[in-house]
């Protein structure tokens, strides 16, 4: 629910003169939110769950993909997967299933503070970023030479749905 305010204070931005200043903005927008919900960014924030908890989850949790299965879905992707990678390939793909499962199990209340994550910063637990660099982005000839049939600017690839 709260993020339907956050939307409606986005589209209302644009209707609201830009130089117009914030609190005249929030007083614009203050009838239209419904009662009982309030501006995301006014709201403090507590995490609710963090990286670590997510992995621990993992241990504890049964099984829910197996090689068979796997297979089968390797299959009909049309993916081939060597017998030797399968084992690290299911234990990757089973951790993000059991993590998705975690965060669909959050209860969300009128609280906000339920959707968002513990900062792991201190224990040493973080995603890595990467520096914001600009790079060369023109490089179609060097992408369509990986392509083995392609139509002018674009890959070609065989049918692979029948009707």
């Amino acid at each position: 629910m709260p993020i339907i305010v956050r939307t409606l204070q986005y589209a209302t931005r644009s209707v609201v003169d830009i130089s117009t200043p914030r609190a005249q903005c929030l007083s614009f927008i203050a009838p239209l939110i419904p009662e009982g919900l309030q501006e995301i960014s006014s709201v403090p924030r507590m995490p609710s769950w963090s990286l670590q908890e997510l992995h621990q989850e993992h241990n504890t949790m049964e099984s829910v993909l197996t090689e068979e299965k796997l297979r089968e879905l390797a299959e009909l992707c049309h993916l081939h997967i060597d017998d030797e990678k399968l084992p690290g390939l299911l234990k990757d793909v089973e951790s993000i299933i059991q993590c998705t499962k975690t965060i669909q199990n959050m209860t969300i209340n009128e609280n906000i503070n339920d959707v968002y994550a513990k900062s792991d910063f201190d224990d040493g637990i973080v995603a890595p970023l990467r520096n914001d660099v600009v790079t060369e982005g023109d490089c179609v000839d060097q992408v369509m030479a990986n392509a083995a049939e392609k139509s002018g600017y674009y890959f070609q690839v065989p049918k692979v749905l029948q009707n």
